[in-house]
């Protein structure tokens, strides 16, 4: 490893070197940082993507390698800090390659993570369960030919704790069905609270009318559930929340792949 390291510095000297002559060596050494991070970011993508790590994607891989190469991290940032908070923004260029359906230039995907301390709405809104919670967020959207963005899906944690809790999370819509339903809690009442205090609560919402764009422009030869799974693959948030599986027992019920398909023809 020092080896490759002495490579590295000995060509990046020589480069700045040879642009030492119209611009300066610190703008040169900005400019290779920030291509640097990145290439690093664009890599880090398609090692998630070659990884395959929810296990979904092994039917879509003609797919999956186009996507690759037509993929480019044009921007990101993340920031963590020790008060509880981290920020990940990102955005993923897919460049139209002829084989794109109504796009001249190309498609962006947005990512946007946050994870902080909930806000006193928010902590009321889950019945004060989460005076040392946790909110996440989670949403992409999607444009085309740098048209207007679509929110293409959303997800959102509200944890009991600063991690994901031990009990399983419940969504969100499930506790408003069991307010409406006063009369059917008389002895129960005690345990579905001590429940509801000590699990997580998520929601989740993917737009099929971007989706379809999102399959329509790319023209990616694959079904809804494999293209979330692949848009979920993208490694622009913390992987200790199960967004993925949030996303996907929402949308889906939880179902296998085969299930979603089935799902899909059915609606068809």
């Amino acid at each position: 490893m020092s080896d490759l390291k002495e490579s590295v510095r000995s060509a990046i000297s020589a480069f700045v070197g040879s642009q030492s002559d119209t611009h300066l060596k610190a703008d040169v050494l900005r400019i290779i940082r920030d291509q640097a991070t990145l290439l690093y970011e664009s890599q880090v993508v398609c090692d998630a993507l070659d990884a395959d790590p929810m296990e979904e994607l092994a039917n879509v891989k003609l797919q999956v390698s186009r996507v690759k190469n037509i993929m480019e991290v044009i921007s990101c940032s993340r920031t963590v800090t020790d008060e509880g908070q981290c920020l990940i923004d990102a955005v993923v260029e897919l460049r139209n390659d002829d084989s794109m359906k109504g796009v001249k230039s190309n498609i962006q995907v947005t990512f946007h993570y946050e994870r902080r301390p909930p806000t006193p709405e928010e902590n009321q809104m889950t019945k004060g369960n989460m005076e040392d919670g946790t909110h996440v967020s989670y949403w992409l959207d999607l444009s085309r030919d740098y048209g207007e963005r679509e929110r293409l899906l959303t997800i959102e944690v509200w944890a009991i704790g600063q991690g994901p809790s031990m009990e399983e999370a419940r969504p969100l819509e499930m506790d408003a069905m069991e307010e409406e339903d006063e009369e059917d809690k008389v002895e129960s009442e005690s345990v579905n609270d001590k429940e509801n205090t000590l699990c997580d609560k998520f929601a989740a919402y993917v737009d099929p009318d971007v989706l379809d764009n999102f399959l329509d422009w790319t023209n990616l030869d694959m079904d809804h559930g494999a293209s979330i799974f692949l848009l979920m693959t993208f490694p622009f948030y913390e992987h200790e929340w199960d967004l993925a599986g949030f996303l996907i027992d929402t949308v889906f019920g939880g179902g296998s792949d085969e299930e979603l398909e089935e799902d899909e023809m059915s609606e068809e």
